[in-house]
C-alpha cells in the first residue's frame, strides 16, 4: 500500500481511527452512567461509521495517488526527451495548478531549446560563409603566388642558361 507509505495519510488515519475510538468509549462511558449497561448496537454503529470514514479517504488519496503517478510518468517521459509529454490540468484546484505550471514550465524550456537550435543553426552557417568568403580570396592569391613563383623560376632559368651560354 503506497498510500499508507506516506507518513501524514497514517497519521490522519490513525487520528480517525483514534477520535472514532474516543467517541465509541465515551458514549459506552455516558450509556453505563445513565442505564447502567453497554449497548453492542453503539459498538456496531460506531465500527461501521469508522470503517466508512477509513474507506473514503482510502479511495480519495488512492485517486490522488494514481493523478501524482501519473503526473511523475508525464514528467520522466519529459525529462527522457518526450517535448510533447503534458500533464493533465483540466480540473481545478491546487493540484491542478501546480500541474498547469508545470505544463507551462515545459512550454518555456522548449522554446529556449528552438532557440539555441536556431541560433546555433545561424552561427554555423555564419561561421561556413565567413570561411568561404576567406578560403576564395586565399585561393586565389596562392594560385598567384604559383604563378609568380613560377615566373620567377623562368626567369632564374634563363638568366642561368645566359650565365652558362657565356
Amino acid at each position: 500500500m503506497k498510500i499508507l507509505a506516506n507518513k501524514e495519510i497514517k497519521n490522519l488515519f490513525l487520528s480517525l481511527s483514534l477520535i472514532l475510538g474516543c467517541t465509541f468509549f465515551l458514549a459506552e462511558f455516558f450509556l453505563w452512567l445513565s442505564c447502567h449497561r453497554l449497548s453492542l448496537s453503539l459498538l456496531i454503529l460506531l465500527l461501521l461509521a469508522n470503517s466508512a470514514v477509513c474507506a473514503v479517504c482510502f479511495v480519495y488519496f488512492n485517486r490522488q495517488n494514481q493523478i501524482m503517478e501519473q503526473a511523475i510518468s508525464q514528467i520522466n517521459a519529459y525529462l527522457d526527451g518526450d517535448r510533447s509529454a503534458r500533464i493533465e490540468c483540466d480540473d481545478e484546484g491546487e493540484l491542478y495548478r501546480l500541474f498547469h505550471s508545470i505544463n507551462s514550465l515545459a512550454a518555456v524550456l522548449n522554446a529556449h531549446a528552438d532557440n539555441e537550435l536556431r541560433e546555433k543553426e545561424f552561427l554555423k552557417n555564419t561561421i561556413s560563409d565567413i570561411s568561404h568568403q576567406l578560403k576564395t580570396p586565399l585561393a586565389a592569391l596562392n594560385i598567384y603566388n604559383g604563378l609568380l613563383q613560377d615566373e620567377h623560376d623562368r626567369r632564374l632559368g634563363y638568366a642561368y642558361v645566359r650565365q652558362g651560354a657565356d
